[in-house]
């Protein structure tokens, strides 16, 4: 796309996306949103459009209709009358068109579909209320728009005016993803001219980064913020937009409208909003920046509003959320997790949830995810298997007619035979005819779903499940580097995923890193072999569209958007995350409450809080995740449970010093009799773990060091037989009673966690004290976990 002499881009569609972006209650008086609708035509086509499921697509596709008679300067409807004329039939037929050109809009192949198929479906509705002189034309869900309805679209005269209020105003990014904009508010405020500079100034920013969601909103903003003055007569134009002292006041208004979303939300504001606001806010700064060196605007007579920086200082984790339970209850939760952790706690309700709440959930999901694609490939095998009981492949009225049955095993041995051979193991079935579906749909043949499975053609589904699973596998694959990996070269050689000597290497690009982004992830074993399947079963796929110029052959993550329908990939603009949400929530029966919880981010972060629990190592989490030291624990977990790892974990293992007490006996003999959890938690406490730094309520002398700081830093581990049986005994009975499926109690979760930390330690080679390496060694010799089984269970 170039750039044409009036600051405009040439080659754009007409209809921006933003239009079908109506809020709910802009829905509830639709009228200011439409323009040659009206009146009680309006009426009629939005009830006609509120029949069916999906009511809120459809009625986009009626904000659409009405800005397609705007850009052919149609006189405006207002009168049912109108829908029994000529006329009326006409411009069905020509909307018809105009949903399939790209010069109106663009969308995918089958949102055209669909949007044409939605028309037809609100005329049909409309013409069961009042007359309709409906177009000679029956719009199938899976029928592509006739060319020759686009080609009279495209022929018609556009009105250069409409078609410019409703040109989009995009930003493309370096990797040439585009998004757009709103900057129209304010065209008729600062003129055309003065609009094209500015949307200018912002693509020369957006130019040289990955896709600016920010730089977006400071665009979007900007305009909104000057409609708002002009709504308040106060006076904004080019001329004083380019007096530092005029900017200097703006900026600050601006600042204050800017900071004013926190009110002016529908939602309710959480903890972290304000924090975010200011990271935008030290944004904008930078973005004005720019357009002053570009002489767009002005700079500020004395210095760009800060805001108030100290919002940025904090160290609590962002991505908070108020969670309300069903009795009204509210807590404070992190949403950067799989499981939901909540800000406050005690030491044993910590334990639980971290050691075993989220390592059960990271399970449940990995298993979920990991027996969706081996179901996939399973039903691949079945279909080799299939294929090779055909020897010879049989004439084609033979496998037309064998294909006729729904339920006909045998079909299905043909089709995979007959495709494989025929069309390479895959072809787009809804665009050509083949011997199994001759009329392209699956109406009164063999299953489309199940036949694509046999063949190894993978959905959407697989897809996701394929990015989830191996971002379980590995922190360090997102979402969106996953999603548009490369896997061959332009040439068509293999440039990824290839196979070292340590396995499988596979490449992503992880735009927002801070070096050059690449991370190179050596795969082994499940991993590893679980790309070569897939590498392996979309070869079809990927052969067909390279064949036909389909873009996206080249990347690893290939899919069909409909069972043998048109092939698809994701880009980095595709809304990943949405489509996975809809995707666990079909799962609800297997997750459970995770379902409406669970992102792709999700369970790349929970894994890397995972290796941190299991290492207590900040850097390998890092190196996990991809990130740095000093941002990865603080952006994944809330203070509260740092405080509780640097005052119990980190406190214990990574400052230990254990040593051997002076006596024993006394206390094994209670401890070979605790009655409840309590009793055995309170015994411990006091005689397994005693802090070095001495009662401050009994030391007269003033401590020369902080007391926090000195608690924070040193403990002691009391050492003795049998204080390391009963910690051993009590691990084992845990162990015992979790095969039994039994509730366990916080409290032996916790001296469990402890217990296996600590022997793992003593174990190790850094750790050199031989007689407390044989004092473990005997007590794991003398461990009797019948003692404990009453007070570990719940």
């Amino acid at each position: 796309m170039t750039a044409t002499h009036d600051g405009c881009i040439s080659g754009l569609t007409i209809v921006s996306k933003s239009l079908l972006r109506m809020t709910t209650e802009q829905w509830k008086s639709p009228a200011s949103q439409f323009q040659r609708l009206t009146g009680r035509v309006l009426e009629l086509l939005l009830d006609a459009a509120s029949v069916g499921s999906s009511h809120s697509h459809t009625k986009r596709v009626v904000l659409l209709f009405d800005c397609f008679l705007r850009v052919i300067d149609e006189l405006p409807i207002a009168s049912a009358i109108n829908f029994t004329t000529e006329r009326f039939q006409t411009l069905q037929i020509l909307f018809y068109g105009a949903l399939g050109s790209k010069k109106f809009i663009d969308v995918s192949p089958a949102t055209r579909v669909t949007w044409a198929y939605h028309f037809y479906q609100v005329m049909k509705h409309l013409n069961s209320k009042t007359p309709v002189n409906l177009a000679d034309h029956h719009q199938k869900a899976a029928q592509a728009v006739p060319e020759d309805f686009v080609q009279a679209f495209e022929q018609l005269k556009l009105d250069d005016e409409q078609c410019q209020n409703l040109q989009p105003y995009l930003l493309i990014s370096s990797s040439g993803i585009e998004y757009n904009v709103l900057l129209r508010e304010m065209v008729p405020i600062l003129g055309e001219r003065f609009t094209n500079q500015f949307h200018d100034g912002l693509r020369s920013i957006a130019r040289r980064k990955a896709k600016d969601t920010a730089l977006r909103d400071f665009g979007t903003t900007f305009a909104r913020f000057v409609c708002h003055q002009k709504e308040l007569n106060k006076p904004v134009s080019p001329r004083l937009l380019a007096d530092r002292y005029y900017v200097q006041t703006f900026l600050l208004e601006f600042m204050e409208y800017h900071f004013k979303k926190y009110i002016r939300r529908t939602t309710v504001a959480q903890e972290g909003t304000l924090s975010s606001l200011q990271k935008l806010w030290s944004r904008y700064e930078k973005y004005w920046a720019s357009l002053v060196k570009e002489e767009i605007v002005a700079a500020p007579l004395s210095a760009f509003p800060a805001g108030n920086p100290s919002l940025l200082s904090g160290t609590s984790v962002g991505h908070l959320k108020v969670k309300i339970d069903t009795s009204g209850e509210s807590t404070l939760v992190t949403q950067k997790l799989i499981t939901t952790v909540p800000l406050k706690f005690t030491d044993e309700e910590a334990t639980q949830l971290l050691f075993r709440q989220m390592k059960a959930d990271f399970s449940k999901v990995q298993g979920w995810l990991r027996d969706h694609i081996d179901e996939f490939f399973h039903d691949h095998h079945l279909g080799t298997i299939m294929e090779e009981e055909i020897e010879i492949l049989p004439p084609k009225e033979e496998i037309e007619l064998a294909t006729r049955s729904t339920s006909n095993e045998p079909g299905f041995a043909l089709a995979i035979k007959y495709f494989k051979e025929v069309h390479g193991g895959y072809t787009d079935t809804s665009r050509h005819p083949t011997v199994v579906y001759p009329d392209l749909a699956a109406r009164s043949r063999i299953s489309k779903e199940r036949l694509a499975r046999y063949l190894g053609i993978p959905s959407r589904r697989e897809a996701l499940a394929l990015i989830g699973l191996l971002a379980s596998y590995d922190g360090r694959f997102s979402e969106s580097a996953l999603a548009t990996a490369k896997l061959l070269s332009t040439s068509g050689r293999r440039t990824n995923a290839v196979e070292t000597d340590g396995g499988l290497t596979l490449s992503v690009l992880k735009q927002r890193d801070a070096k050059d982004g690449w991370q190179h992830v050596t795969l082994k074993h499940e991993a590893a072999e679980l790309v070569r399947k897939w590498i392996e079963v979309t070869t079809p796929l990927r052969n067909y569209m390279k064949r036909n110029g389909v873009a996206g052959w080249q990347n690893l993550i290939l899919y069909t958007g409909n069972p043998l329908g048109a092939p698809a990939h994701f880009t980095r603009s595709s809304n990943i995350n949405s489509a996975f949400r809809h995707f666990a929530l079909t799962y609800e029966a297997v997750l459970g409450q995770l379902a409406s919880y669970v992102t792709i981010p999700r369970i790349k972060s929970t894994r890397g809080v995972l290796v941190f629990l299991e290492t207590l190592d900040i850097t390998k989490m890092a190196s996990e995740l991809g990130n740095t030291n000093e941002t990865s624990l603080r952006h994944y977990l809330p203070d509260a449970i740092w405080n509780y790892f640097s005052t119990r974990w980190l406190r214990i293992f990574q400052n230990l010093l254990i040593v051997e007490a002076t006596k024993d006996t006394p206390y094994m003999q209670r401890a070979l009799h605790f009655s409840t959890a309590d009793e055995m938690d309170e015994f411990l406490r006091n005689h397994a773990v005693s802090p070095l730094i001495p009662n401050l309520d009994k030391v007269s002398e003033k401590p020369d060091r902080d007391p926090e700081v000195q608690a924070a830093s040193e403990l002691m581990v009391v050492a003795s037989p049998g204080l390391f049986a009963v910690l051993l005994s009590i691990s084992e009975a845990v162990a015992r009673a979790e095969t039994l499926e039994r509730e366990i109690t916080p409290q032996a979760l916790y001296w469990t966690e402890f217990t296996n930390r600590l022997k793992a330690h003593v174990e190790s080679a850094a750790f050199h004290d031989r007689n407390i390496k044989r004092m473990m060694a005997a007590a794991a010799n003398s461990s009797n976990p019948d003692n404990f089984m009453k007070v570990v269970c719940a």
